[in-house]
This record gives structure tokens, C-alpha cells and sequence, in this order.
């Protein structure tokens, strides 16, 4: 269906419900982008009341607010954990038991079962046997930190690029080239959530909302049209959406 009138637009959309991202700290939005571009990657937006669930006053939400992550929980001994970045952080009991249940689900390897010799080859590897893996848990590695800096660090530098190359992993290279202040200054000024949150809807939906409704709905005084909606926008809505550029920008935070 084609929307060319602004009272068509779905009930759940509200522009005064987007005026949080004004005064957002920088790591919440890049959290709110980062869950829009993996709702847009694994197309969560076509489940069953996604927009009326996860959607709420513009903000992307967990389903049950009740569900406590295992890393804020109050009971646990902090003195267990180890400080990780955007890219490194160390393997962790869960990472193990997700290790564990992927080696018997997708290769039929139990562990428990296997006596050590059946496990000699170091050359095996986890990320190779599940390379779908590494898209959401990333590359387990071993680091010797007794060794030198300088050394770890070089080694690490040449054995990724043998990595993405014996993987099929392309060159990470980030769409968007601007810094952050400049990015989240678009992000605001282009209304980039609830265009993002529109075109989730018409995806979902099968509808297509013309430029000019976009225009009138996000932009009621008249800061862009149709023209720039479609030339300028929705071109650095797409570069933002993608996951390489999410990375580029949540090192640059991580880094101020």
C-alpha cells in the first residue's frame, strides 16, 4: 500500500516521543542505533507486534523489564570479573557452556564424552567448525601475556589477516567516514530514529511511505523535503546502519 497522506502513518508513531534523543548520552544512542541495525540485520522487525513490543515512546526495549542480565546482577562476586573493550574482552564460563552446547548441537562433539586424545590437534578450532559464530560471539583466541607488548601485538596484527583470509571474512571498512560530534549531530537533525523506525515498519508491513509524507511528518517546519529525504538522507541512513560503522563509532566513543 502506497501512504501519501500523513494520517495513515501507524498509530504506535509519535515525532514528541523522539525528542529524547536530544539530551541522550552518546553511548545510549549508539546502543538504540546498534539494536535497530541488528533488528534490520536478523529482520526482527517482522515478528509478531515487534513495533508495539519493542518500540516504546521511540526507544528500542527488552520485552520483559524484569529479566536481570547476568553481568548487573547485585549477587555476583565482582572480583571474578576482568575489564574487556569494544573488541577484546576474555572467555568467560558462559562463553564455554555456549562453546560446549554449539560443539554438540552443529558437529556432535560432547565434551564430557570425548577422552583427550580425540582432541590433540590444536589446528582444530571452534571458529572454524561454526564461522556463523562469529558474527555474534566473535573469535576465541588465546593470549600469552607473558610474552612482550610488542610482540603479542604484532603476532595479533599479522594472524588477523590470516584469520579473515582463511574465514572469508572481508577487510572490516566503515561506510560513514565522518567523526562522532558530526554523526550525532545528523542523527539528531535528520530525525535518523524515526526514519529508521518507519522504514522497519514499511518492511514489515509491505507498505511504502512516500518522501513527501516523510518530509511533512518528520520535519514539520520544513527543515528538508522530499528531495533531501531521498538524495541525502536515507544515503547516511544506510551508512549508519551498518554494523562496521557502529564499530568505527563506539571505538571513537570508548576513546574520548
Amino acid at each position: 500500500m502506497r501512504i501519501d497522506k500523513k494520517q495513515n502513518l501507524p498509530d504506535w508513531f509519535k515525532l514528541a516521543d523522539y525528542d529524547c534523543y536530544k539530551v541522550m548520552s552518546d553511548e545510549e544512542i549508539v546502543h538504540q542505533l546498534s539494536c535497530r541495525c541488528n533488528a534490520m540485520m536478523v529482520e526482527e522487525y517482522k515478528n509478531e507486534n515487534f513495533f508495539e513490543d519493542r518500540l516504546k515512546k521511540g526507544l528500542y526495549v527488552n520485552v520483559d523489564d524484569n529479566v536481570i542480565p547476568i553481568w548487573v546482577r547485585d549477587d555476583y562476586d565482582k572480583s571474578i570479573f576482568l575489564r574487556k573493550s569494544s573488541s577484546i574482552s576474555p572467555l568467560s564460563v558462559r562463553d564455554i557452556k555456549f562453546i560446549a552446547r554449539d560443539l554438540k548441537e552443529n558437529n556432535n562433539i560432547d565434551i564430557n564424552d570425548r577422552v583427550d586424545d580425540e582432541f590433540i590437534d590444536s589446528y582444530q578450532h571452534i571458529s572454524a567448525m561454526n564461522d556463523i559464530s562469529l558474527y555474534f560471539d566473535g573469535f576465541y583466541c588465546k593470549v600469552n601475556l607473558l610474552k612482550q607488548d610488542a610482540i603479542i601485538t604484532s603476532e595479533l596484527l599479522e594472524l588477523i589477516k590470516m584469520w579473515r583470509k582463511d574465514l572469508g571474512i572481508p577487510e572490516p571498512t566503515p561506510l560513514i567516514k565522518n567523526t562522532w560530534p558530526i554523526i550525532k549531530d545528523k542523527i539528531i537533525s535528520y530525525a535518523a530514529f524515526p526514519l529508521i523506525d518507519l522504514i522497519m515498519w514499511e518492511k514489515a508491513t509491505s507498505n511504502k511511505i512516500t518522501n513527501g509524507v516523510l518530509a511533512v511528518s518528520l520535519f514539520p517546519d520544513g527543515d528538508y523535503d522530499s528531495i533531501n529525504i531521498a538524495q541525502t538522507i536515507k544515503p547516511f541512513i544506510e551508512s549508519i546502519l551498518d554494523s562496521k560503522s557502529i564499530d568505527k563509532i563506539e571505538h571513537e566513543i570508548s576513546n574520548k
